[in-house]
C-alpha cells in the first residue's frame, strides 16, 4: 500500500532512495497514469485511453497493461517484458501533485511505504546541510 506524503527536509533528512528496475510494484495496476512525453512510444505497445479522475472529474491519460481491475499482465515478475518503460514507473517513490485549484503551484510527494527508500543503502534525498540531491 502507497503513503504519499509531502516531501519535508526535516522529517525525511536521511532518506535515501534505492534505484531498481523491479517494476512489480505496479503489478496490481492495470492503468498506468503517463505523460504526454510517453504517447509515442507506449502507443506501439500498449492501448492509450483518456479515464476520468475520481477525485477531480479531470480526463488523464492512462495505459492500460491489465484487462482485470487490479491486475498488470507486464510487472507480475522480472524482467519487465514490454520493449518501453512508462516515465512514471523511474519516478518512483516520488509523485508530484498540485497543491492549489488552479493547479498553479505543486509540491513533491514521498511514498513512505515504498521498498525503494533506506535510512541507509542508495542516494541521499538531502545533502547534510539540508539541499535537496
Amino acid at each position: 500500500m502507497s503513503k504519499f506524503v509531502p516531501l519535508a527536509k526535516d522529517q525525511h533528512a536521511k532518506l535515501r532512495v534505492i534505484q531498481s528496475g523491479d517494476y512489480t510494484r505496479f503489478r496490481q495496476q492495470n492503468l498506468i497514469p503517463i505523460v504526454v512525453r510517453d504517447f509515442f512510444t507506449l502507443s506501439a505497445e500498449f492501448p492509450l485511453v483518456f479515464v476520468t479522475n475520481e477525485n477531480t472529474e479531470d480526463f488523464m491519460p492512462v495505459a492500460i497493461m491489465g484487462l482485470q481491475e487490479g491486475k498488470n499482465i507486464y510487472c507480475q515478475e522480472e524482467p519487465f517484458p514490454a520493449q518501453v518503460i512508462p516515465v512514471g514507473f523511474g519516478n518512483a517513490p516520488f509523485a508530484i501533485t498540485a497543491t492549489d485549484e488552479k493547479r498553479e503551484q505543486f509540491a513533491v510527494l514521498i511514498d513512505e511505504e515504498s521498498s525503494l527508500l533506506s535510512n541507509n543503502a542508495g542516494e541521499r534525498v538531502f545533502t547534510d546541510d539540508g539541499e535537496k540531491t
